[in-house]
């Protein structure tokens, strides 16, 4: 089972899976230019990356949509240094929201949303009850299966730089209603000093890949699989170790857990599961845990229909991307560049790889395709294409000359026209038979005076990186 070089990559490598890609592109069908409507469509998209933070536990992402980010940095910190961090992710995945409604104006808006938690009262109950829980194993395994409640919220948000941000008082209001409990110091049992805590072994992913039934590399599964297997790669050997991993959904439901033994000198974990039954279609984690009870590993795999083709099997390596003329990456394009490229960086070499590519419009019309073969081994792969003519507009402040009945010629400024909201274009890769290869977007912003436009939405979290 060892793989041959692999330890040779990078520490700071992060791994990156495709199925996210799958789904990450929606042709628009509001075309509406109301600014009303605009911020309410990014107020939606910023709630929608909030959210799914929650899922995968990413407290500085969460954090980082606050009007104060270090104030809910705070607060997060004191829920993690006073009952650790595995029952605030768990916590965190039983987050399921709402977007009721969501009004706004150029700076500021609200958004009504219903939240449904695990009920922290259940929790503080049965910890009283019994005097506190064991340990964070034993109110993690109870926060996962106490009942939820649902509260209604009233979001107050603000436009700060561009972007759109939860107000101090709000986020604040919403991580206390969440993990206020997780602040409470008798919710674990003292320890007695005579028993030792459980050791950390500090356990180093440096590759993790899911395969098929035959042993080989797979981009995804079908609904109908009757097994799937993450196989996980340590950077050290370990013997006589029992590693935890267990299955949940996308809605933080645990489906299956089980344990795998490293036994002699061992650097690989098989995280093997047989359904018996139909899989959920969507997002599946597999989280793995040290005999400490803490996590060290996550990957998401995706379901696919059985009647829809896999995607191909490659992982991204972090700074794949857009990027300009200079191979700097960047976030948008502005209407006055010449070319659009996306430049990839796969963790593995592949040599006599035929792909085809095609860059479209919010509409699905092909703006520029094109066919790419890898021929001698590498990992690099580039996208690119000169920005079509329709996209290379400004918007510019305009000025009317009028002469009066004594012929004096005057000039008076006119308020700027209605700026047009800003476009994207979408990057499809497959293989020659069809196979997904990569989809991505990247959004074209108008060049106006003093500025570009404000972006119309950001794109959904890919939550495809294996941490």
């Amino acid at each position: 089972m060892k793989v041959s070089g692999r330890k040779l990559l990078s520490l700071g490598c992060v791994i990156l899976l495709l199925p996210g890609f799958v789904s990450s592109c929606k042709k628009r069908t509001d075309t509406t230019q109301d600014p009303a409507v605009v911020s309410e469509n990014q107020i939606r998209t910023m709630l929608d990356d909030f959210f799914a933070y929650f899922k995968i536990a990413k407290s500085e992402k969460i954090c980082a949509l606050s009007e104060d980010p270090s104030s809910s940095e705070e607060l997060l910190r004191d829920v993690t240094e006073t009952s650790g961090n595995k029952p605030f992710e768990t916590t965190c995945r039983r987050v399921v929201s709402e977007i009721v409604k969501v009004t706004a104006s150029d700076e500021e808006g609200t958004a009504e949303v219903r939240i449904t938690f695990s009920d922290p009262d259940k929790v503080t109950e049965k910890a009283a009850a019994e005097g506190g829980f064991a340990d964070i194993g034993k109110l993690s395994e109870y926060i996962a299966a106490a009942p939820t409640v649902t509260k209604a919220v009233t979001l107050s948000l603000k436009r700060v730089d561009g972007s759109w941000k939860i107000s101090e008082k709000s986020m604040t209001e919403v991580l206390d209603m969440i993990f206020g409990f997780l602040k409470e110091s008798d919710l674990i049992s003292d320890v007695p000093e005579t028993t030792p805590a459980p050791k950390t072994l500090d356990i180093s992913v440096f590759d993790a890949y899911w395969v098929d039934t035959k042993g080989k590399e797979t981009g995804g599964y079908h609904i109908s699989e009757e097994k799937i297997c993450l196989y996980v790669y340590t950077w050290n050997t370990y013997s006589n170790v029992t590693i935890k991993y267990e299955y949940i959904d996308s809605a933080g439901n645990l489906l299956y857990s089980n344990s795998f033994l490293m036994k002699s000198n061992t650097d690989w974990i098989a995280c093997s599961w047989r359904p018996g039954t139909k899989l959920p279609e969507g997002d599946v984690y597999c989280r793995l845990y040290e005999p400490s009870g803490e996590e060290f590993h996550t990957s998401k795999v995706h379901i696919f229909p059985d009647d829809q083709k896999l995607p191909f099997p490659i992982t991204w390596m972090d700074g794949s991307g857009w990027v300009d003329d200079n191979g700097l990456p960047v976030d948008f394009y502005t209407s006055d560049v010449t070319r659009i490229e996306y430049r990839g960086q796969s963790l593995k070499s592949y040599k006599d790889l035929s792909l085809k590519y095609r860059f479209v419009d919010e509409e699905g019309k092909i703006l520029f395709e094109d066919t790419w073969k890898t021929g001698d081994l590498t990992e690099n792969f580039i996208f690119s294409m000169e920005l079509p003519e329709e996209y290379k507009k400004s918007t510019e402040e305009t000025s009317e000359t009028t002469m009066d009945t004594s012929g004096t010629t005057t000039e008076s400024s006119t308020e700027p026209t209605e700026t047009p909201a800003p476009r994207t274009i979408t990057l499809i890769v497959e293989t020659t038979d069809g196979q997904p290869f990569l989809e991505t977007k990247i959004e074209i912003r108008d060049s106006v005076i003093g500025g570009i436009l404000p972006p119309l939405e950001t794109e959904a979290p890919s939550e495809t990186s294996a941490s």
